[in-house]
């Protein structure tokens, strides 16, 4: 009998425990806001243009680093502009 006791009584704390710690995640607080981490600057690199009788040459070397940075400076826009939009609906909300 007194065993049954025991184990009823661990049982009882083991499900309290339980539904204190799955309600705990739940509990949320109005000042909590997300916030967007500001998107790292662009790292460009060195884009060297050879002067040559009929214009300006680029080698194919050359053009791979103006490629890679236009990738970096598309990426850079989007996430700001991402941010931009976060932020104005945001205001919008208030």
């Amino acid at each position: 009998m007194r065993r049954q006791r025991w184990q009823k009584h661990l049982m009882q704390t083991c499900c309290g425990a339980l539904i204190v710690f799955s309600l705990s995640g739940c509990i949320t607080t109005a000042a909590e806001k997300p916030r967007l981490e500001t998107p790292q600057p662009p790292e460009s690199e060195e884009v060297i243009f050879e002067s040559r009788p009929g214009g300006l040459f680029l080698s194919f070397y050359e053009y791979r680093k103006l490629e890679r940075n236009i990738i970096e400076l598309r990426r850079y826009i989007d996430e700001l502009t991402a941010q931009i939009e976060f932020y104005t609906g945001e205001i919008d909300e208030q």
